[in-house]
């Protein structure tokens, strides 16, 4: 699915089609749309396939003006409670002159909750500046899991893992 957002001053929108300045998100492409990032917006082949590339690092990678930043995602990705719940998924962030497109081949809350919280100073055509408010709602992501994790493993003390930290 791919959604295209512009800033405003006070909310992003979601446009029809990709203008300079926006943010085009990414999730779980089919062929089609992979096909399109590829022939309208001219993304190295490499840049997509290691976006979606469940086994991919972080890393950063540039390629005819392009830049690549591939970052883990957090997600819970089970209910069971006898398993661990939490995995990551490689979000990539690709720059271009015109614009900033992110891809995960996996739906997690973090792009939609950032979308949906209407940040202050969001700003689609300033690049460096939503890749850094990014970067932050991950890591309040990861924060949130470790405390989740940490009250879990606190509340369990027959755990093994628990037993062992005392």
């Amino acid at each position: 699915m791919i959604t295209i957002f512009k800033s405003t001053d006070t909310h992003l929108v979601i446009q029809d089609q990709a203008v300079p300045g926006c943010w085009i998100n990414v999730v779980d492409p089919d062929q089609a749309e992979i096909v399109r990032l590829k022939q309208e917006f001219h993304i190295p082949e490499s840049f997509i396939t290691a976006s979606l590339d469940l086994d991919e690092l972080a890393r950063t990678d540039k390629e005819d003006g392009y830049i690549l930043i591939i970052v883990l995602l957090p997600y819970i990705f089970s209910d069971d409670p006898t398993g661990v719940p939490y995995n990551t998924a490689p979000l990539g962030i690709i720059t271009t002159k015109e614009y900033l497109f992110t891809i995960c081949r996996v739906h997690t809350n973090i792009i939609g909750d950032f979308t949906k919280k209407q940040l202050q100073n969001i700003s689609t055509p300033k690049r460096n500046r939503l890749i850094l408010q990014l970067f932050f709602v991950i890591a309040q992501s990861y924060l949130a899991y470790l405390r989740q994790i940490t009250n879990k493993t606190d509340a369990e003390p027959k755990s093994g893992w628990n037993k062992a930290r005392r």
